[in-house]
């Protein structure tokens, strides 16, 4: 699992320290803690991507947006997010 993925994802999900309990937009996980939302984060990653969440492109990233987000335009932004933190 790349950690800059999930640092990307969390940056976008939570874009101030006042959604901690939403860090990384996993619903399931909401008021949990920092710990459970990045790992409920890359657990689902990890099974959309499989090895792929290592190094995603632009097209896994958008698979992953089907799973992961309501919002058509996310995986833009993370991919954006992603990218600049190479």
């Amino acid at each position: 699992m790349s950690t800059t993925l999930l640092v990307a994802i969390g940056c976008h999900e939570n874009p101030s320290p006042s959604r901690d309990w939403f860090a990384c937009g996993c619903i399931g996980r909401r008021n949990r803690g920092l710990h459970q939302q990045f790992d409920a984060a890359a657990q689902l990653c990890r099974r959309v991507l499989g090895d792929r969440a290592l190094s995603p492109t632009s097209a896994d990233l958008q698979r992953l947006n089907r799973t992961y987000a309501e919002d058509p335009h996310w995986w833009r932004r993370v991919n954006a997010l992603y990218r600049r933190m190479l």
